[in-house]
């Protein structure tokens, strides 16, 4: 899955949850930014709000963790079950 990020850049999801994501980035991304998140399930976009609350790096890749701080409630049922639809399939 492929997050866009503050409506400009597109990244690669590598796990989500209906708590976070761990998103991956060419640099780490500053601990405390908040940011403006598209993300495409199977039926709808969904957008929400999140916070970066771990950054790590290698030579090769930046990681992010990022909390969802944000998520209107048809939006997380949405997530919700996106996920069990995921976890079943």
């Amino acid at each position: 899955m492929w997050v866009q990020v503050d409506g400009q850049m597109r990244h690669p999801v590598l796990n989500l949850s209906e708590g976070g994501l761990f998103l991956l980035t060419d640099q780490p991304l500053a601990v405390g930014r908040e940011l403006r998140l598209e993300l495409p399930l199977a039926d709808r976009m969904i957008r929400v709000a999140g916070k970066v609350v771990h950054a790590t790096a290698t030579e090769e890749w930046a990681g992010n963790g990022i909390q969802l701080t944000s998520l209107a409630t048809s939006d997380s049922s949405a997530l919700h079950d996106f996920l069990v639809a995921a976890v079943t399939a």
